[in-house]
C-alpha cells in the first residue's frame, strides 16, 4: 500500500519512508549519519546525486499542498527534520485545536454510528 503524505499521517508515512529508505540503503541521508565528502573529493558527485535522488523519492510521496511547503528543502535531511517538526508533533497545538474544531462542528444523524462520524 502507498501512501502520500496529508496533514493527518506523519507516523504512518514516517514509517512507510524510512522502511523503503532503508530498502535501498538511503537511510543515512536521512538520519544523519550520511558523510558527505569534500567538494573536490571524487565521490562528492555520487553522495550529492543520492541525496537529490532521497528528496526526489520523498516529494513524490506528498499530497501537492505539503510539497509546496517543502519544495526548496537543500537536502535530505534538511527536508525530514523540517517535516517532522512541522508534522511529527505528538503534541502539536494547531492540529488538536483543528480535530476539535471539526468534532464541534460534526452532526451525528440517527443512522450514523459515532465511527462513522470520526471517520469523515
Amino acid at each position: 500500500m502507498f501512501m502520500l503524505l496529508n496533514r493527518r499521517n506523519f507516523l504512518p508515512w514516517s514509517q512507510a519512508v524510512t522502511i523503503a529508505l532503508g530498502g535501498c540503503s538511503k537511510l543515512s541521508y536521512i538520519n544523519g549519519q550520511a558523510k558527505v565528502p569534500d567538494e573536490a573529493d571524487p565521490k562528492f558527485a555520487e553522495c550529492e546525486a543520492n541525496d537529490h535522488l532521497v528528496i526526489m523519492w520523498i516529494f513524490n510521496s506528498m499530497e501537492s499542498q505539503i510539497y509546496e511547503i517543502f519544495a526548496y528543502s537543500n537536502t535530505a535531511q534538511s527536508l525530514w527534520e523540517s517535516l517532522k517538526k512541522m508534522h511529527g508533533q505528538q503534541d502539536n497545538a494547531s492540529r488538536i485545536f483543528e480535530l476539535q474544531q471539526e468534532i464541534f462542528c460534526s452532526k451525528k444523524s440517527s443512522n450514523q454510528s459515532f465511527t462513522n462520524i470520526l471517520g469523515t
